[in-house]
């Protein structure tokens, strides 16, 4: 039966092409949404990590991620938006934050550089979802 839906697909590709959903976007969900401005001073259940310099730390929070300097003061947004940012891990070079992050439908890890610019994904796992990144000592790989 499987072999016979492959050739069924091949011979008529339209009729797969109609059949498949749409596919979701993580940041346009259907329906409708509203805004709510927040102020946050405190929060539980957050990755933090610090900077190889010692001067700054990232951390997530409801989602998004954020730098602070590491006496404090105002938290810097890294990512917004709808998709779900995760468990900061910086680079040993500290040029680098490695994350988890849905926006690509599933949890999978994602690179950025340090101000929150040019996210790039590194797993591209559909079935299992993929977390807790980690730095090799040499930043030359990622394990999750």
């Amino acid at each position: 039966m499987r072999s016979f839906a492959l050739i069924l697909v091949g011979l008529f590709p339209s009729i797969a092409a109609a059949d498949d959903p749409p596919k979701w976007d993580v940041e346009a969900p259907p329906g409708p949404t509203d805004e709510a401005p927040i102020d946050v001073r405190e929060g539980t259940w957050m990755c933090v990590d610090v900077a190889p310099d010692g001067k700054s730390l990232v951390f997530d929070l409801l989602g998004d991620l954020y730098e602070l300097p590491i006496e404090g003061g105002d938290a810097k947004s890294l990512t917004s938006g709808m998709a779900w940012d995760m468990q900061p891990r910086i680079s040993p070079d500290g040029t680098q934050i490695a994350f988890t992050s849905d926006r690509a439908g599933g949890d999978n890890l994602w690179v950025m550089q340090r101000d929150g610019s040019q996210p790039r994904q590194i797993s591209k796992e559909s079935f299992r979802l993929v977390s807790s990144p980690c730095w090799s000592t040499d930043g030359k790989a990622i394990v999750g």
